[in-house]
């Protein structure tokens, strides 16, 4: 049975590598690891603005204006089942527009935020706003943990609901970036284009350098080269 490559590499890593932080947000603060928590909260922001470069220079199927469309074209999915994108349908397009808002919202009030037990290290841009305003980011990162929530529910059960009544694994899809015949959302479908793995992997190692830095070293005026030695220091007596 012909298949056609519907997802690149870079967006499966990060759609996996996503799944895992957000379950390592979550149990780190339901455990009150307040350190370990923000750390994951930082890769969730590197991931999360990963997808939004990737989504205007990655691969056909990554960029948001291959799945991003208008009310006509959601109203013929809805109503015929057919897309013209092997990658988001048209409705799936919305819920990923409004995942990344939610997920940003989450991880930049959290860049503000406060440890009343002074057990773990401040959030890195606490000093920056006041401690009214701490008080409203501190409310939207609460209440957005729920609305977090209910789009996981969502997704969870809009998967199911491909696989028992359209048939279409979409969870496969994801692991290995093809999808049968069967399967297609059209029947003219296309293959993915522009491949660029090495393109992701420069931007990647480049946001895990500069996000970290600018939160960690800048705002504590310590100079870059100093404070990749201080990282690497740190990091091999965390791992050795």
């Amino acid at each position: 049975m012909k298949k056609i490559q519907v997802w690149d590499l870079p967006i499966r890593l990060f759609h996996w590598a996503l799944v895992v932080m957000i379950v390592v947000c979550i149990y780190t603060i339901n455990q009150e690891n307040i350190t370990a928590h923000q750390y994951a909260g930082i890769f969730v922001l590197i991931l999360l603005l990963f997808r939004i470069i990737w989504g205007l220079i990655g691969s056909s199927t990554a960029k948001f204006w291959d799945f991003v469309k208008g009310p006509v074209t959601i109203y013929n999915y809805m109503r015929y089942g057919v897309s013209k994108t092997e990658g988001h349908n048209p409705m799936g397009a919305y819920m990923v527009l409004l995942m990344l808002f939610v997920l940003l919202t989450q991880t930049i009030t959290g860049l503000f935020l406060t440890d009343n037990t002074y057990l773990h290290q401040d959030s890195p841009l606490y000093k920056l706003i006041s401690g009214d305003t701490r008080k409203y980011f501190k409310m939207i990162h609460q209440y957005n943990l729920y609305v977090i929530y209910v789009m996981i529910g969502l997704h969870i059960t809009a998967i199911l609901g491909y696989f028992f009544f359209k048939g279409q694994n979409l969870v496969k899809t994801m692991v290995v970036g093809s999808r049968k015949e069967s399967e297609w959302h059209s029947p003219m479908a296309k293959e993915m284009s522009g491949n660029k793995p090495w393109l992701a992997l420069v931007i990647v190692v480049v946001l895990g350098i500069v996000v970290p830095y600018m939160l960690y070293g800048y705002m504590k005026n310590i100079e870059f080269f100093v404070w990749i030695q201080n990282t690497a220091l740190w990091l091999k007596g965390l791992l050795f």
